[in-house]
């Protein structure tokens, strides 16, 4: 759902809205063997924290007659014990998470210098799961479906997964009730596309009504030195 409505406000809104920056997208990079950092200006890894921890059963079998030096992360492997065991997840959040906001920060403060008369766009998958950092956006908004939609279409997606796991992952999650109680605004996705681009639409107009910055500049800037020395004072 989240995925489509940002394909919808790159096509049509980005007059309004700067180039999303997708935390997915960020945490693929953040486990990617071969985007292990050299310098200080490449983006840090957690490949090397999370199969130190894990060990190298988390790690994509590679075919007969085939050797990669450092073979990537096999995802859904992975998936399967952190969604097992709470404290496993939090293990893996505690290592990937300031790398994803990290790098969230230098992309929010690179776009607000480039565009900064356009919201910046932040996909979060967990936004809420995420505590404090909720706090830094000026407007949440929500895409929202009924439980058992969001179920069904989990599954859709990743047929691999089966249901309980699906189950699993959604339950580690906050509901999507509490979200909606804590949204800005709201898009529904429990229809057609053309019903969504509709709500897409809505929610553009409620978000200009609503006007203002979503992080400034100043405490962008505080944050993202912050966690620059976090995380170089840390390795």
């Amino acid at each position: 759902g989240k995925s489509t409505v940002s394909s919808i406000l790159v096509a049509k809104y980005s007059n309004v809205f700067g180039p999303i920056i997708d935390l997915d997208l960020i945490a693929r990079d953040v486990v990617d063997p071969l985007k292990v950092p050299i310098s200080f200006w490449d983006y840090p890894s957690a490949y090397h924290a999370i199969v130190k921890y894990f060990g190298e059963d988390v790690l994509l079998k590679q075919p007969n007659g085939t050797s990669q030096s450092k073979p990537p992360i096999d995802r859904t492997k992975l998936g399967e014990i952190i969604f097992a065991d709470a404290k496993k997840r939090r293990k893996l959040n505690s290592l990937t998470h300031p790398l994803i906001t990290q790098i969230m920060f230098r992309k929010l403060l690179s776009q607000r210098i480039i565009y900064p008369m356009k919201f910046n766009l932040v996909d979060i998958p967990l936004l809420f799961e995420s505590g404090l950092l909720c706090n830094l956006f000026g407007v949440k908004v929500v895409v929202a479906c009924t439980p058992k939609l969001q179920l069904d279409r989990m599954i859709k997606r990743n047929p691999d997964w089966g249901l309980e796991q699906c189950e699993r992952r959604i339950a580690s999650q906050i509901p999507i009730g509490e979200k909606i109680d804590m949204a800005d605004v709201i898009i529904w996705n429990n229809d057609s596309l053309k019903d969504l681009e509709a709500g897409v639409k809505k929610a553009v107009g409620e978000i200009q009504e609503l006007y203002h910055w979503n992080i400034s500049l100043v405490p962008c800037i505080i944050f993202f030195f912050a966690y620059e020395q976090y995380f170089w004072r840390s390795k």
